[in-house]
């Protein structure tokens, strides 16, 4: 429910009009019967006063108030707060490269993962637009930056794994997705005047603290770009040009580290170690000011990306709004209009 504040809370003096209206018409009414009696031909009164009915005939001034009412409040400008998650933007990269079928995370990392990015979807803020990237050897960006979660819960559905591993190639994604965002943020900024303010930043099983130093570009607080990965890259670009192409960009980048130093997929007929490689996605964290999340199971993952789109929600924005109440005033005004002119057929 959006709560209902004011702007201009002084023009709520302008209520005295209303009110000393219906004291004006009180006192009227209540004069009617004395000045009614100073006529001494009853006969001659009966003709000259038209007939009228009892209580009802009052009617028409309580809409006529209240009417004015509503328009003194649209006068004081009303507004509401709204979270952040309007406007706001998350974009999700999902690593599935063939590590990912490791089964240290029951069942399959993978499928932990969909459990989660799952889980993350249905609690996001309602107006959080989230974007998907899938990446292995090369990015693939699902889903564009949107507020239907079913055309999200379906790519989720359908991730298929691949060979490689392209971290790099897939910050690259992300910034290009995210940068389109901020552009259209920017509109709308400037259209509302709404600002941004600082996200608070989340732990897991393990978090790094982000060094502020890394560098001076201040992140934009309405985007977020996560990576989450079990490896390190092994195609593409490196991770320190795209991490440094992100923090030029003003976008920091989550990172989560998912599966175990145990894990090992089959491939090829043989088994192969597949580790998880928490360094790499740490310095790209540290170099981005994003945080760093490390977790070994799938419930404390689906709490991370629950956690890191929430911030997104958290903070609100101004947004005036006096229209229902001038709506409200003109539809009031109107019945007392008619009301008048069918029970007395003069305004009261």
């Amino acid at each position: 429910m959006i709560a209902m504040t004011l702007l201009a809370p002084g023009r709520l003096a302008l209520l005295i009009v209303p009110a000393l209206l219906g004291a004006l018409y009180l006192v009227q009414q209540l004069r009617r019967p004395r000045d009614a009696a100073r006529f001494t031909n009853l006969a001659l009164l009966d003709d000259i006063v038209p007939r009228r009915s009892g209580w009802w005939r009052h009617l028409p001034i309580v809409p006529l108030l209240l009417g004015l009412v509503m328009m003194v409040i649209a006068l004081a400008r009303p507004y509401g707060t709204e979270p952040e998650g309007v406007g706001a933007t998350l974009v999700v990269a999902v690593d599935v490269s063939l590590s990912m079928n490791a089964t240290d995370v029951d069942p399959t990392r993978l499928v932990a993962a969909q459990k989660a990015a799952r889980a993350m979807i249905d609690a996001a803020p309602e107006g959080l637009r989230i974007g998907l990237i899938a990446f292995a050897g090369t990015p693939r960006v699902l889903v564009n930056p949107t507020i239907d979660r079913g055309d999200l819960r379906s790519a989720i559905d359908g991730l298929q794994l691949g060979q490689g591993t392209a971290i790099g190639e897939a910050i690259y994604t992300g910034v290009d997705v995210l940068q389109r965002e901020i552009k259209a943020q920017d509109k709308r900024a400037a259209a509302v005047g709404a600002t941004s303010t600082t996200l608070a930043p989340g732990t897991a099983d393990t978090a790094t603290p982000t060094d502020p130093t890394a560098t001076p570009n201040t992140p934009r607080t309405s985007v977020r770009l996560v990576v989450m990965s079990d490896g390190k890259t092994t195609i593409g670009r490196p991770d320190d040009q795209a991490a440094a192409a992100a923090a030029a960009a003003g976008i920091a980048v989550d990172t989560i580290a998912f599966g175990t130093a145990d894990g090992f997929v089959q491939f090829r007929g043989e088994t192969v170690s597949v580790p998880v490689e928490p360094g790499p996605l740490s310095d790209i964290a540290k170099a981005t000011r994003g945080q760093f999340y490390e977790t070994a199971s799938g419930d404390t993952l689906g709490q991370v990306f629950k956690q890191i789109s929430g911030s997104l929600g958290t903070k609100t924005v101004k947004k005036e709004n006096p229209v229902p109440y001038v709506a409200a005033g003109f539809v009031l005004l109107s019945l007392a209009v008619a009301g008048a002119l069918a029970l007395t057929q003069r305004f009261p």
